[in-house]
This record gives C-alpha cells, sequence and structure tokens, in this order.
C-alpha cells in the first residue's frame, strides 16, 4: 500500500488508547483487510509519541522451522545444537531489542509463528512487562490462540472492511484525478471493501486498459475482471481442503441465493465453516438470508479460471439441485453487500437472458429489454449503438414500439446532452403511434426538466420538443406517465400543493411513471414541510425498489429521503443512505442528475460529521461530472466543492458564497425555486447579504412551498445578525421539523453573541443547542465548526481541553504531553477564558461536546 495512504484511522487510535493504558492488543482481519498496513500505522503513530517499536512476522514456509520467524526478523541466534540452550539466547537477543522503556512489540501474520518464536515473544514479555500488538487472520490458529492466550490484559480489534466512503477515499488517492460514481460503485463491489483488493484490482486494470481516463474522469469499461488478478486471489483458498474448495466453487457458480440453496448446495457443515473463515457472507433480515461468496473476486476468480468441463459440470450440478427456482428471495430487508450484489446479478442475468432473445428475433420487444439491462450494466456506446442499429423497430404491437422508441430516445438526450435529439427521434419513428403521444410527450418532458431546462408549467413543453413531436401528441394528455411529470414539474417549480392534489388517485402502474409520481409525492410533502412524512414515503419507497430490483427508482426515491433526512438533521442516517445507494454497481445513465444530488448530499453529511476527506473525495469526483444542472436541490454537480468549503478567511468565504449564489441565482431564473431557494440560503449563510436574503423571500413568496418560506426567513435573520431575531426563529423552525436549520440558527446566535462580548451567553446557547439538537453520536457536529473558530483555542489549549474532559488531572496532562505542570495550568486558564467557563468541570464540558468538532 502507498505511504499516503491511510486506512481505517479509527482502528489505529483504538490501538494507541489500549497500548497507553497497558492493555495488549490481538487485532483480527481477513486477508486484504490491511492488517499489516494498520500496524505499520500504529508504529508510526507511536514514533510520534516518542516509543519505539520492534517487528516480527509469521512466515508461512517457516511455520516448521523452530525460531525461523525471529530470525527473518535479524534477532541474533547462536549456533549451538542445544535447544534449549537456543531458545534462551533468542529470549535474550529480543529482550535487548526491547531494551529501550516502553518499547512495543508489533507481531504481523502470527498465525504463522512457529512455536519457538510464540515460546521466545511470551518469555520476553514476562520479563520485561513489554506491550504486544499481535495480528492474525479470522480463523487464527495455533500460534496466534498460543500467543493471545498469554498476553493479558488484552482487547480485540476487528479490521474490517473498508466503508464505501472508505474505498472512495482510497480510490481517489490512489488514482489522483476523478473517478466516475459507477466506476468507484464497482470496484468497491468486486473487492468487498478489502483494500489490498482495491490496489491489486486498480492496478491491473490500469495495465488492461480496463480502467481508463476519459474527459478528464476515470472510468470503468468491461469485465473488471481479468486472469492476472489469480495470484492476488489465490491464497485467500491456501487453508481449504478439497472438500472446502469444492464446496465454495458451487457457490460462485450459484451467485447469491437463498440460505436454504446454499445449505443444499454446499453441504450445512461446509457453510458454517466457510462462515466462520469470512469466505462466506451471509445477511438476514430476521426472515430471509442471502448467501455468497466473499470478497466477489474470489468468486470471479472461481468461475472465470475453472477448467471448461469442471465448470459445466457444477453449472450443471447447480440447475439440477436448484430445478429453475429462483434461488435467491425477492424482498431482502438488508443495506447489506449482498442485496447489492443481488441487484447486479438480476441484471446482468437479465441482459444476458435478453440478449439471447434478441439474437433470435430483433423484434421491438426484445430491444427494448436489452437496452435496458445494457444501460444499467455499463454496456459501452458502441455496443448500444450496435442493437440501436439492428433492431426492428417497426415489428411489435404499439405498446411494444413505443416502449423500445421511448428508451431510443432518452439514451440518445443522455448521450448527446440535448433534449432536441431526443425529440428528434421520436419525431422521426413515432408518427404512427398517436394513442401512445402523450407517454412519449411526457417522457421528453421529463427528459428536459431532468437535464434543467428552464421550467414553465402552465407554458407546456419546451418549444423544440413540442415543435419536434407535434405529430405524436394528444391535445389533452391523460396518460399516467403524463401527469406523474405534470406532477414533478409543479413540484420542480415549486408548486407542491398543487402537484399533491394532482397526485390524489391510484398510483400509475407503468414503473417509470410510479417512480416518478412516487418522488414527486415526497417532494412535495417535503415542500409542504410535512417532513416526517415525506422521510417515511421516500424510505420506504427506497425499501420497495431494493424488494423489486428497480436500480433507477432506489436512487430516484434515496434522492428525495435524503432531502428530507437533510433538512432533519439526522447526518448518519443520510450518510448511510447516500453511501448504499452510491455503491450501487449497476449504472443510472439515464438519470444522471440523480447521482449528483446524491454525491452532494453525502458530501454535505460528510462535513456536517467532520469526515472531511471524504468529503473532499466526493467534491473530486462532483468536478468531474458533466455540469448539467437537474431540477431538484444539491443536482448540481458544481454546486458539491463550494458547499464543502469551510474556510475562516473572510475574503475566501466571500469568494465562495459568490460562486454559489451564482447557481442560486441561474435556478431560479429557470424557474427551479426550490432548488435556486436552497442553494441561495448556504450562499447568505457564508456571506449575509440582505439584499440577497430578500431576493430568496421574493423567490419563495411565488411558490406554494411552506418549507422555502422559512428557509428564506432563516436567511433573512442570518443576513440580519440579530441574536433576538434569531432566536424567535429557532423554535420556529423546530416546530416545521426543520432541525438542521434550527441548529445552524443557534449557532449563528452564539456567534453574534460572543462578537457582542457576552462570552458566557454564547456558551450556554451553544450548549442547549447541543442538547436541544438531540446529537445522536455528533452527527451535527461540522455545524458548531463556526462557533468554535469563533472561540479561538490555540492547538495546544485545545489538546488540554480534550484532555481534562477525559479526566486527567494536570501531572498527568503534564505528563503526556511533555510539559510542566505550571504550563499545563495556564493552557487551562486561557481555555476557560475563551470558552467563557470558570472552571475545569465547564472546560470538560465543552470539550465533549461542540469544541470537539475540529478534531474530527
Amino acid at each position: 500500500m502507498r505511504d499516503d495512504v491511510v486506512l481505517h484511522p479509527d482502528t489505529v487510535s483504538r490501538i494507541v488508547g489500549y497500548l497507553q493504558d497497558g492493555t495488549h492488543v490481538q487485532v483480527v482481519g481477513m486477508r486484504a483487510a490491511g492488517r499489516s498496513c494498520v500496524l505499520d500505522q500504529v508504529a508510526d503513530r507511536l514514533a510520534t509519541l516518542g516509543v519505539g517499536t520492534v517487528r516480527l512476522r509469521g512466515v508461512r514456509a517457516l511455520r516448521d522451522r523452530t525460531l525461523g520467524a525471529l530470525a527473518v526478523a535479524g534477532v541474533a541466534l547462536p549456533s549451538a545444537p542445544q535447544q534449549l540452550r537456543v531458545l534462551s539466547a533468542a529470549v535474550e537477543s529480543l529482550e535487548q531489542l526491547l531494551a529501550a522503556p516502553g518499547a512495543v512489540l508489533l507481531v504481523d501474520d502470527a498465525d504463522d509463528l512457529d512455536s519457538g518464536t510464540v515460546g521466545a515473544v511470551l518469555a520476553a514479555r514476562a520479563r520485561l512487562g513489554t506491550r504486544v500488538v499481535i495480528a492474525c487472520g479470522r480463523g487464527g490458529g495455533t500460534a496466534a490462540a498460543l500467543l493471545a492466550d498469554g498476553l493479558q490484559p488484552a482487547a480485540r480489534v476487528t479490521v474490517d472492511p473498508l466503508s464505501f466512503a472508505g474505498v472512495h477515499q482510497l480510490l481517489h488517492t490512489m488514482l489522483g484525478r476523478g473517478v466516475e460514481p459507477a466506476a468507484v460503485a464497482r470496484v468497491a463491489a468486486a473487492t468487498g471493501g478489502l483494500p489490498g483488493l482495491v490496489q491489486a484490482l486498480v492496478d491491473t486494470a490500469r495495465r488492461e486498459n480496463r480502467l481508463v481516463v476519459r474527459d478528464g474522469l476515470w472510468v470503468a469499461r468491461g469485465d473488471l475482471w481479468t486472469t492476472s488478478l489469480a495470484q492476488t486471489v489465490e491464497p485467500f483458498l491456501a487453508d481449504l481442503d478439497d472438500d472446502l474448495r469444492d464446496a465454495l466453487t458451487v457457490l460462485a457458480f450459484a451467485g447469491t441465493v437463498s440460505l436454504a440453496a446454499a445449505g443444499r448446495l454446499a453441504g450445512t457443515a461446509a457453510l458454517v465453516r466457510l462462515e466462520e473463515s469470512g469466505l462466506v457472507q451471509v445477511a438476514s433480515d430476521g426472515e430471509h438470508a442471502l448467501v455468497g461468496v466473499f470478497p466477489p473476486l474470489l468468486a470471479d476468480y472461481l468461475v472465470q479460471e475453472s477448467a471448461t468441463t469442471r465448470g459445466l459440470l457444477v453449472r450443471a450440478r447447480v440447475a439440477e439441485e436448484l430445478q429453475g427456482e429462483d434461488p435467491a428471495p425477492a424482498g431482502v430487508r438488508t443495506a447489506a453487500p449482498l442485496a447489492r450484489r443481488l441487484i447486479a446479478q438480476r441484471w446482468e442475468q437479465r441482459r444476458r437472458d435478453a440478449r439471447r432473445r434478441w439474437e433470435a428475433d430483433p423484434d421491438a420487444a426484445a430491444g427494448a429489454e436489452l437496452l435496458e439491462a445494457m444501460l444499467l450494466t455499463h454496456a459501452r456506446p458502441h455496443q448500444v449503438e450496435h442493437v440501436l442499429e439492428r433492431t426492428r423497430a417497426d415489428r411489435g404491437n404499439p405498446d411494444e414500439r413505443a416502449a423500445f422508441l421511448a428508451t431510443h430516445a432518452v439514451y440518445r438526450g443522455r448521450e448527446s446532452g440535448s433534449p432536441a435529439a431526443a425529440a428528434l427521434v421520436v419525431a422521426e419513428h413515432g408518427a404512427d403511434l398517436p394513442e401512445h403521444g402523450p407517454a412519449l410527450g411526457a417522457v421528453l418532458d421529463h427528459l428536459a426538466l431532468t437535464s434543467g431546462s428552464p421550467v414553465s408549467p402552465d407554458a407546456g413543453p419546451a418549444p423544440v420538443v413540442a415543435a419536434a413531436t407535434a405529430a405524436v401528441r394528444a391535445p389533452a394528455p391523460s396518460d399516467g406517465l403524463a401527469r406523474a411529470v405534470r406532477a414533478e414539474t409543479l413540484v420542480a417549480a415549486g408548486r407542491a400543493r398543487e402537484a399533491l392534489e394532482l397526485l390524489d388517485g391510484p398510483e400509475p402502474r407503468d414503473p417509470r411513471a410510479r417512480w416518478i409520481a412516487g418522488t414527486a409525492r415526497g417532494l412535495a410533502l417535503l415542500y409542504t414541510c410535512d417532513v416526517s412524512a415525506a422521510a417515511a414515503t421516500a424510505l420506504a419507497g427506497v425499501e420497495r425498489a431494493r424488494q423489486e430490483l428497480d436500480p433507477v427508482s432506489l436512487l430516484a426515491h434515496a434522492s428525495v429521503a435524503g432531502l428530507a433526512l437533510a433538512v432533519q438533521g439526522r447526518a448518519m442516517e443520510l450518510d448511510a443512505l447516500t453511501c448504499d445507494a452510491l455503491a450501487l454497481s449497476t449504472a443510472c445513465p439515464q438519470e444522471p442528475q440523480l447521482v449528483t444530488g446524491l454525491i452532494a448530499l453525502a458530501a454535505e453529511a460528510a462535513t456536517w460529521q467532520g469526515h472531511r476527506e471524504f468529503a473532499e473525495s466526493l467534491a473530486v469526483q462532483a468536478r468531474s461530472v458533466p455540469a448539467r444542472r437537474g431540477p431538484h436541490p444539491y443536482q448540481s454537480s458544481d454546486l458539491v466543492a463550494p458547499l464543502i468549503q469551510d474556510e475562516d478567511d473572510p475574503a475566501v468565504a466571500a469568494g465562495t458564497a459568490d460562486r454559489i449564489w451564482q447557481v442560486a441565482v441561474e435556478r431560479l431564473d429557470a424557474g427551479y425555486l426550490p432548488a435556486g431557494v436552497v442553494a441561495g440560503v448556504a450562499a447568505v449563510e457564508r456571506r449575509p447579504d440582505p439584499a440577497r436574503a430578500a431576493h430568496l423571500a421574493e423567490a419563495a413568496s411565488r411558490s406554494d412551498a411552506p418549507l422555502l418560506t422559512h428557509l428564506a426567513g432563516f436567511a433573512t435573520a442570518v443576513a440580519s445578525g440579530d441574536p433576538e431575531r434569531l432566536a424567535a426563529l429557532e423554535p420556529e423552525l423546530r416546530r416545521a421539523g426543520l432541525r438542521q436549520f434550527a441548529v445552524r440558527a443557534a449557532v449563528a446566535r452564539a456567534v453574534r453573541l460572543l462578537a457582542d462580548g457576552q462570552p458566557a451567553a454564547a456558551i450556554e446557547r451553544a450548549d442547549t443547542a447541543w442538547s436541544q439538537g438531540g446529537l445522536r453520536g455528533r452527527d451535527l457536529c461540522g455545524l458548531f465548526l463556526p462557533f468554535d473558530r469563533a472561540v479561538r483555542l490555540t492547538s495546544r489549549e485545545r489538546e488540554v481541553a480534550v484532555l481534562v474532559a477525559r479526566g486527567l488531572s494536570s501531572p498527568e496532562i503534564a505528563t503526556r504531553m511533555v510539559l510542566s505542570a505550571r504550563t499545563v495550568e495556564h493552557h487551562i486558564l486561557s481555555a476557560c477564558r475563551k470558552v467563557g467557563v470558570n472552571s475545569r468541570e465547564g472546560l470538560a464540558r465543552a470539550a465533549r461536546t461542540w469544541l470537539t468538532c475540529a478534531q474530527r
């Protein structure tokens, strides 16, 4: 792993904390999970604290050679033939290496140690009291177990696979530029978040042109598996006997299956042993369970590299055992990687099945089905064009022909970046489909809307679209899709109550119409300040889409749910939701604005929680996305970077505010009132400007959306800088369900009070805001940064305050920080004065809440 890549920082901090408390640590994780990297980072962290380390590593080939691991580590061993004398000398040599006060012994791959080395380590530790960290696999082994038994007191720390955020940051660090969202999701899905596999996959994919730079953006193309990866994956099988390997191979060919199906295919005993080793993953919601090989690259290896005859025999066995049944149950309520893999697996299967049907008869029905599956499974442009050219679009019933035409038109419009190109496709091929005019027109209206074209709900379609589709439009469309798109347009324009009235009726049967209508309803509920209902409706839509294995609907409902969670200030849930959606390895080329919005929301959630590195890597990704603005808040790629900037320099902050304001004005002028008001509030908060706030208030007055009125009121209060006005606004925002903005108002008030020379009142306001906000796990910690900066503690004062909060006395703090007790007391007094408290208890309370935010 590269030196500039930092993995599992929280895990490293936990290990160092245990060591400082005199506790030994056992680090457990799968192969390629980053155990060795964690030990490297522990050594670096200890070095900064003035603590020396000694490294040992188990060697599989030397398991049977007494003291082999010590010899390889450079420990001096005598050549005397007496075994006990050699062991005694080895212990003495190891003690010499550990002679420095406080030295820590780091033992990597402890499951591969020989028994002599284990004995030497335990003997040296007993004499010197040395703290020891051992790293081993999930199954451990005899040597690791013996070593762990001899280390007490001890704590076990697990090195889990990286989260989606971790993979995202790692990829951006390794590749050094923006990475296509789908590429990040595909790498995360294939590697299961194991950093060693991420590095191997990226290196191999770059060499074999599976990861390429296109328009300044790293994109993934084709299958990411290549034979070159076999060398990296094969070691995962090293400890398996033939029976377990056969069982794992059968599961790899079966894909993601139900627990019952996996038990029949592999055998219950083998399945349990494979799960214990970490090579099989089980996800359950209490009613259903899914089973899949882990990491997914291992499944690719077992399938792709199997001999032809073996592969045919295994496939036949799987088919016979399952006998045509659906091997994986629909409706597993879990956001686990296996559920996302199931969605990808289903669409890959649909693509294969559709291609077989299309090759046998390339009519409109087969073409439409194949195109949809290809677009969701990363087909290359020339492959899509081949299908478009060869499909007999005039063959099939009118419904089938219209479905193919709609898919063709949307693809052309997205691929060219012009709704007019889509309209021309419909005009050319849809003249003999007058009964489908409303639906085709609605498809084009949706495309124009989501491409950011100016919106005017009462003016009809954009002129170029209207002219090109005059032949197929009905004079008074009543189609379900047309109604859904009309509601979507009203919502985008801020006419939420009208949209709800229009949607008052049965749910559309057409899948596209259903998710458009569903997301329009969720947004309308949000804009009318029925925030809890909006969140519940959208989250239910996410769950339904997951059960139906519909990635586009999932992303659409996740976008609405994300907005609702954001205004409620539920940052941890927002983070989980957006990362889960962005981790889908299926593509969404037909609705790119959904991905843009989710990236922006994920960046905001990361910033609120203080996870700046992840937020910055998302901003890099957003800069590489085409700068097309969608109809709803956050769906502007050029907003992400300025939204997460948090500059103390007023000039820089003003420049950032101006960039956000430009987006706000453009959206307002184009008729997208909610998107413009939300962006405008962010601009006013960074640069309070009464004129801009008045502009937002005027825009909000042209809508029937109470949410926009509340946001404009917040902007007006912030621009005024009046503490009393902000105080009156707080409970109003909280009653409306806008917890995030209530906290923002409280922080703005605290900053103003501090500037007015009222530190005690300011601190009281910040403390109250923290407690009233219901901040679980400091999920809105980042919102307190303006106040934290206004307090202006030095780094030393902040560090001392944190240690005071941990209950350390001044002498203990002095020892840890290598300072005099008098200096520590000076820092404590200075910090208390700045924070506005008169006791260590008050400083500790602040350091346990908002004062910790800058450290995250």
